[in-house]
């Protein structure tokens, strides 16, 4: 009785041991996975930093030329030659409406790259891996 009771245990601890094994082997590649997650994550938050400094850069760049056509107004004004006034006016305009379709520009060629970035980055995404593959069906 005493020899079937000890088959019983080591039976017991044999197969508890092979369970806690691969359970341990699926958190290890259950973290790497998570591990390369999270690079991943990390390189998509730099590209936003990126994108935000490059934005920031660009609004800095238009409330200088909100400065620069304040300066231009105060000079104009001084002046009372209204012939004068409206010809550098209208360079002003044409200087400023090229500018800004340059920006514009610039900023719809950063979002569409920051896009195709993040879509290729998407489709890239790694499937999890486990430690027992089955047959796909």
């Amino acid at each position: 009785m005493e020899s079937a009771v000890q088959i019983v245990l080591i039976i017991s601890i044999f197969s508890l041991t092979v369970i806690f094994v691969t359970a341990g082997v699926w958190v290890v590649l259950i973290l790497r996975e998570i591990k390369k997650v999270l690079k991943k994550l990390g390189k998509v938050g730099e590209d936003v930093e990126e994108t935000a400094h490059f934005v920031r850069d660009k609004v800095k760049e238009g409330f200088n030329m909100m400065t620069i056509l304040t300066g231009v107004s105060a000079a104009f004004f001084e002046k009372h030659n209204l012939a004068d006034l409206l010809s550098k006016f209208e360079k002003v305009k044409e200087e400023i409406k090229n500018r800004v379709g340059e920006e514009k520009e610039a900023i719809r060629e950063t979002i569409a790259s920051v896009k195709k970035e993040i879509k290729s980055k998407k489709e890239k995404k790694s499937k999890p891996r486990f430690f027992f593959k089955g047959k796909k069906s």
